[in-house]
């Protein structure tokens, strides 16, 4: 720390020296406290309310419920999996299937 005066005489004001950041070494973002807690959306209550009511939905249905394209629909399904909220699978030879885990 380095004192500096200013102002008045006899009141002393601190300012800090900042250590200069050399290229190449970026600092790491703050990590929101939050992170890890997944904000529900009216689709997401909406998309598991339709998994639990018919005990599980296939991903055309799925994706016709939620109004999404059919390729936004696995980013859905691994956020759900990944918080525990579903599983996934193929049941048979059609499209794969959703259904909500017990808990």
């Amino acid at each position: 720390m380095v004192a500096v005066t200013a102002g008045k005489a006899g009141v002393g004001m601190t300012a800090q020296a900042h250590d200069t950041i050399t290229p190449g070494t970026a600092a790491r973002p703050v990590r929101r406290a939050s992170a890890d807690v997944i904000q529900l959306t009216r689709r997401d209550i909406d998309g598991l309310l339709l998994c639990g009511e018919h005990y599980g939905a296939p991903y055309d249905l799925l994706a016709a419920a939620l109004r999404v394209p059919p390729g936004r629909l696995p980013a859905i399904l691994r956020r759900w999996r990944r918080t525990g909220y579903v599983s996934t699978g193929r049941l048979g030879l059609g499209p794969g299937t959703g259904w909500p885990l017990p808990g």
